[in-house]
This record gives C-alpha cells, sequence and structure tokens, in this order.
C-alpha cells in the first residue's frame, strides 16, 4: 500500500471520529434536555394562579399607561375597540412558563460547568418579561387597529415571538456575550462587600477606644 493510499485512510478515519463525537454530544443534548424537560413539564401542568393574576395586573398596568383604557376582572382583560369592547383571559400559557421552562432545560442540557450555567438565571426575568410586553402588544394592537387582525397578531406573537427571545437568550448566554453586565454587577457587589467591610472595621476601632 502506498504512503498517499495510507495518509487518504488515515485522514478518512480522524474526519469520521470527528463527526462521531459531534453526533455523540448532539445526541446527549437532546437525551438530557428531554429527560430534564419531561419532568419539570409534569410538575407545571397545574397552573399557578398567583402567577397570572401577577401577569394580568402587569399588562393591564401597561395598557392604562401606552393609552389604552383596559380595566381588568379576575384574569379577564377588556379593552376598547372600534365596535364595542374586546376580552381576553390571561391563561396559564400567557404567562410564559413553558418558554422558561425550555430555556432551563436548555441550559442543564448545554455542556458547560455549572459557574456558568449559574449566570443563565439573569435571563429567566428577560423572558419573562418579553412574555408581558408580547401579551401588552396584542391588546394594544387589536385596540388600536381592531379585531380583526386579532387572530393573525396572536398566533404569530404565540409561535414565533418568544421562540425568538428564547433563542437569542440562550444563543447570549452560550457565547459569553453578556459579559460586561456580569462584570458589572460582581464589581457592584463587590464594591457593596468592600464598603460594608470598612464601615464594619470603623465601628470596631470605634468601640475599643471608647471602651478605653
Amino acid at each position: 500500500m502506498s504512503k498517499n493510499k495510507k495518509k487518504s485512510i488515515l485522514k478518512n478515519i480522524k474526519v469520521n471520529s470527528k463527526i462521531d463525537k459531534k453526533l455523540i454530544k448532539i445526541l446527549k443534548f437532546s437525551v438530557v434536555f428531554n429527560l430534564f424537560l419531561a419532568p419539570l413539564y409534569i410538575m407545571t401542568r397545574n397552573n399557578i394562579y398567583f402567577l397570572q393574576q401577577l401577569t394580568a395586573e402587569l399588562v393591564t398596568t401597561l395598557l392604562n399607561r401606552t393609552g389604552v383604557a383596559a380595566s381588568l376582572k379576575e384574569l379577564m382583560i377588556t379593552v376598547p375597540v372600534k365596535t364595542g369592547l374586546f376580552g381576553g383571559t390571561v391563561d396559564w400559557d400567557c404567562t410564559g412558563w413553558k418558554s422558561i421552562l425550555v430555556f432551563i432545560a436548555l441550559v442543564v442540557a448545554t455542556p458547560t460547568d455549572w459557574r456558568k450555567k449559574l449566570k443563565a438565571w439573569f435571563f429567566i426575568p428577560l423572558i419573562y418579561l418579553a412574555n408581558i410586553l408580547r401579551v401588552w402588544f396584542v391588546f394594544f394592537f387589536v385596540s388600536r387597529f381592531g379585531i380583526e387582525h386579532f387572530e393573525t397578531i396572536h398566533k404569530t406573537l404565540w409561535s414565533w415571538g418568544l421562540i425568538a427571545v428564547l433563542l437569542v437568550c440562550w444563543v447570549c448566554w452560550y457565547k459569553d456575550w453578556c459579559k460586561g453586565l456580569y462584570r458589572q454587577h460582581s464589581r457592584q457587589s463587590h464594591k457593596s462587600h468592600v464598603i460594608k467591610s470598612k464601615i464594619a472595621k470603623r465601628k470596631l476601632i470605634y468601640s475599643k477606644r471608647t471602651k478605653k
């Protein structure tokens, strides 16, 4: 067998081994993702009324602040439209729990250290905030432009809106594009810790002097 043939065979083996490793990583990721997601989905199937109420109140407040005379009765948000009134109930799916759950599962399934995974909690409030804006926009748009656009806006935002936010948050976390925010937060916490320690030392020195 010639040297060139041996080299080509070795190259093919290396390429195939790299592909196999990538496939194993993808398979491991999908298995961990689904294993983590399934029990959490079962656990959160029961509605949490408090979260629904909070979402409804925040959306209603935001609507009133943006010029829409919205009213809230239990979980029903009502807004004025050209033909009268339009109402929608804030159900369990309106809280954005599915997106938060999927994001957590993605983070857990991603092969990285747990210190980095803990930083992902920073994005959960952002996902919830994006969900609030999504629900607000549906009511705002209907109030301004009519009920006939409700189905289009509702389906578009519900199917693609939070998916886009979810993927952006996951990519930002994975690529460490938000390192500046993490560092700023850690610096602020470090400064506050230093200030507190200095104050404690001064108090201790003062107490020793007064005792003398």
